[in-house]
């Protein structure tokens, strides 16, 4: 299991950011491929300093459509930022230096646009959206900074102390920034920038792998569903005009004999889920899918989350499965097969589906349990 780290450092430097419209998690702010897209500077002993170089790159991998790379040097030295060598994103000083990559759309400029990322939502309408990063640094107080930027007098400040010597995944709510300037609008970002300082290092390195926004989501267990929260729940997702019913019985939902069930009442689902039972793995995996069915109907859930774990049975499922597909996987295989007791051919494939669907009801699988990909 991946290790994810909270960000504790106060620190305030600023830059320029930049984003887009509202999209569905995760939303990659760049997958750090392609190249080589890099800024580079070299600084002969006797040149005066600083010096800056920057370049511009088209890459439809990024936010915005546009890489501007941006390398600062303060002393005679070897200096280099941008993606390059299937390595991801980095920032390497030969030297005393800066280094930052800008996402603020498409000018083929690396000034700041304002504007340029067109008011990009980065909370998408999840209640408590992560940042994420997968990062190496070679010093042990090396610090990732990431900016989002409303405008150039409003932004964001996410500073990740890097573990040195190791890769590691890191996340941090968006709504626990390090700092915070004027006043940002989460909903509305028009550049985004990760910038690394460091003048305090002769030497220093960092590679990043993995910058995206992710919603870890809120479910709730099958057992919420059955009780009188749940009912409460679905009685107002109904009273809002939710087909509640008509969804669940789509699913090829069954029961211990393997026959079809469905629902036209709360009572009658809350007898069902409370009767479920792994004899017929089909109706303890038809009981864990109906609950993330109503975690998503209520919004608890995001049909575009991914979850991910080790040691997939499945070509279907390689490293990681989106919501969506994970219940669209496992409506298939309860129409395949409504009885698998213990011995039949189906049964350990319908116990995964169950799992992974039990683990993301719980809170995991994904949604805190397992690492988001």
């Amino acid at each position: 299991m991946k290790v994810h780290h909270s960000i504790s450092t106060t620190l305030g430097l600023a830059l320029l950011l930049a984003a887009t419209s509202a999209r569905a998690f995760p939303i990659v702010i760049d997958d750090f491929q392609g190249g080589p897209h890099v800024a580079r500077l070299t600084i002969p002993i006797g040149d005066p300093v600083p010096q800056t170089n920057s370049a511009t790159f088209l890459y439809a991998g990024a936010v915005g459509g546009e890489r501007d790379c941006i390398v600062i040097g303060t002393k005679p030295g070897i200096y280099g930022a941008g993606v390059a060598f299937g390595v991801g994103g980095f920032e390497s000083f030969v030297g005393c230096g800066e280094g930052a990559i800008i996402w603020d759309g498409i000018d083929g400029d690396a000034l700041t646009d304002a504007q340029g990322l067109g008011g990009l939502d980065l909370k998408s309408g999840c209640v408590n959206p992560i940042l994420q990063v997968t990062a190496f640094a070679d010093h042990p107080e090396a610090v990732l900074r990431i900016f989002a930027f409303t405008s150039p007098t409003d932004y964001l400040l996410y500073a990740i102390p890097l573990m040195s010597g190791v890769t590691e995944d890191y996340s941090v709510p968006l709504d626990m920034p390090t700092s915070t300037v004027g006043a940002p609008d989460l909903s509305n970002i028009n550049t985004l920038a990760m910038y690394i300082d460091g003048i305090g290092f002769d030497n220093l390195d960092i590679l990043v792998y993995r910058l995206q926004v992710n919603c870890p989501g809120e479910p709730r267990t099958k057992g919420f569903w059955g009780n009188k929260n749940g009912k409460e729940k679905i009685a107002e997702m109904i009273a809002g005009g939710v087909d509640v019913w008509g969804e669940l019985n789509a699913l090829n939902l069954r029961n211990a004999a393997g026959a079809l069930v469905t629902f036209t009442t709360h009572d009658q689902l809350k007898a069902w889920l409370q009767g479920a039972n792994a004899n017929n793995m089909a109706y303890m995996l038809s009981a864990q899918l109906a609950a993330m069915k109503l975690n998503v109907l209520a919004g608890f859930v995001s049909t575009s989350a991914a979850l991910s774990g080790p040691g997939f049975p499945d070509p279907l499922v390689t490293e990681s499965i989106t919501v969506g597909d994970l219940i669209t996987a496992a409506v298939a295989a309860l129409a395949a097969d409504g009885n698998t007791p213990a011995g039949d051919p189906n049964r350990a494939y319908q116990e995964y589906l169950k799992n992974v669907l039990d683990a993301g009801n719980n809170g995991g699988g994904g949604f805190g349990g397992y690492d988001y990909l």
